[in-house]
């Protein structure tokens, strides 16, 4: 297992070229409310506490007067841990503001680049520990409008860590309006509109003599790129008899940095949508489903076929208390890549 993790851990640090435009600060994608994941985080247009800090800066305005976030999930069998903590305070009529702070990590991954000794013998005693984590922090600010539209800004600073071998620094905006009408919610995030930007500074020194002589390339000091992506939605709740509510969203993720493998792509753009069910019971109960990640498989005899992620989940909402659960398949169907995320909300 800690073979994978440092293996898994230097392939993506002599990648960074390869992959920075894509996929930079992907970790930022996953979710971090067990309430939105479970409805594959179909919620631009619908969210409307603490974590809107992330889904969606304008669904903050929902927020009477102070409330708290926490999440806690592991991904890829117990490997990586994955947290979050966030904040929102009313501040007066017209704005909130909150604060979310994300980490996600391998942690006690063995490094053997000091393996070897200077005469070639293995000496074990050079082997030590390292983690790779990715930090992120959230700074939000809301502010209500006329005509039932609300606005949202937030500013991130990112922080990505490789052990003693590099690091970088990001930062970058998202905006995200909400606009109600007729009982029907729209909402429109603005994600990465600046361009967010990681510096990488590589420490040169950590690697040893034998890492270059085996045919590995250290990689050089990089900018990182992360391009502008919008993230549009539709939602409306439906009262079904007396107690029972459903609350459903429909949202498409559109992107510009190149094709990529989503249901709707070509050269210019592509377009993934994700869709969000919500059954709840006196608003005390909730049952939780949702599907996204379309993607397009080909199979070993050379046919395509559709697939996507589903998701599931329950939640619990008494008094102040909100404990939400989800279980979600990070790909290919298979037991070891499903996941447990768990989150708690409270409000003042």
């Amino acid at each position: 297992m800690k073979v994978f993790k440092f293996s898994f851990c230097l392939f993506f640090l002599i990648s960074i070229h390869v992959f920075s435009q894509k996929y930079s600060n992907d970790f930022l994608s996953i979710g971090i409310d067990a309430r939105s994941i479970s409805m594959s985080n179909a919620v631009v247009a619908t969210s409307s506490d603490v974590t809107s800090g992330y889904y969606n800066p304008a669904g903050l305005n929902s927020i009477s007067n102070m409330q708290l976030g926490l999440m806690h999930s592991s991904y890829f069998g117990g490997i990586t841990q994955y947290d979050y903590l966030g904040a929102a305070v009313r501040v007066d009529t017209q704005f909130v503001v909150a604060a979310s702070f994300i980490r996600f990590g391998i942690d006690d991954i063995l490094n053997t680049t000091e393996l070897l000794d200077e005469n070639g013998n293995v000496n074990y005693d050079n082997i030590s520990m390292f983690s790779a984590t990715d930090f992120a922090s959230i700074f939000s600010i809301a502010r209500k409008t006329q005509f039932n539209l609300n606005m949202g800004l937030s500013t991130k600073v990112i922080h990505r860590k490789i052990g003693p071998f590099a690091s970088s620094w990001g930062f970058g905006l998202d905006f995200g309006m909400q606009y109600s009408f007729n009982d029907w919610d729209f909402g429109l995030l603005m994600k990465d509109f600046s361009t967010t930007v990681n510096f990488w500074d590589i420490n040169q020194d950590v690697f040893s003599s034998q890492y270059e002589s085996s045919g590995n390339v250290i990689p050089e000091d990089d900018i990182e790129i992360t391009y502008p992506q919008f993230i549009c939605g539709v939602g409306r709740e439906f009262t079904i008899r007396k107690d029972f509510t459903i609350l459903s969203e429909l949202d498409f993720t559109t992107t510009w940095d190149g094709r990529r493998n989503t249901l709707i792509a070509n050269d210019v753009f592509s377009i993934n949508p994700a869709i969000g069910l919500e059954i709840g019971y006196k608003k005390l109960a909730f049952l939780r489903f949702g599907f996204g990640n379309f993607q397009k498989e080909v199979l070993i005899n050379g046919n395509e076929q559709m697939k996507f992620q589903p998701n599931f989940g329950i939640g619990i909402d008494v008094w102040s208390f909100v404990l939400d659960y989800s279980l979600t398949d990070l790909g290919n169907n298979s037991a070891v890549l499903y996941s447990n995320v768990f989150s708690f909300k409270y409000s003042f």
